[in-house]
């Protein structure tokens, strides 16, 4: 898991993207993974921090344009460093992207997980109040995942295959 840390040394505060894990004895560890910048460029998200880097990207190479050749090399290595610095920002905030995706769909899967149980308790104990229950589970989960509202096409048939398939057990029964 990565987060952020404001570090002091000596008269500076500085941001970086610190990770934590378990070594070989299983102690919690926490390893630097990249140099965020300083408190006053105010890098304390990775959104700045990659705002920050990309515009000290920008200035370096006009300043190799206007640099001479002793200078060159030392400013296409700030360049290179800089690039790396940001490749490994983008990296991390993709990872919080995903991370933040797998977690809203374990909720969302959470949360469903009562109406879906009424498919399966339908088709255990086929009784009327049972068909009641799954028909109000069928609309609430048609509703979040039929294509027109954002969802897919494959889920919303998943929904209505399993809801037809409790129906019918039902009307088995009834007839």
């Amino acid at each position: 898991m990565a987060f952020i840390v404001l570090r002091r040394s000596r008269n500076t505060r500085s941001y970086y993207l610190v990770e934590s894990y378990r070594d070989e004895q299983r102690k919690t560890r926490r390893r630097t993974i990249c140099y965020l910048g300083r408190e006053q460029d105010g890098t304390d998200t990775l959104a700045k921090a990659l705002a920050h880097w990309e515009q000290v990207r920008e200035q370096a190479k006009r300043e190799l344009r206007n640099a001479g050749r002793d200078r060159g090399p030392v400013i296409r290595r700030r360049i290179e460093a800089t690039t790396i610095r940001i490749s490994v920002i983008t990296e991390h905030m993709q990872t919080l992207v995903r991370t933040e995706a797998e977690r809203a769909n374990r909720e969302q899967q959470a949360e469903e997980a009562v109406y879906w149980q009424s498919f399966h308790r339908l088709r255990r104990d086929p009784t009327e109040e049972n068909a009641r229950i799954a028909k109000r589970a069928f609309l609430f989960l048609a509703k979040r995942h039929h294509p027109d509202v954002g969802g897919s096409h494959d889920n919303f048939l998943r929904v209505k295959d399993a809801y037809d398939q409790a129906l019918e057990v039902w009307q088995d029964t009834a007839a």
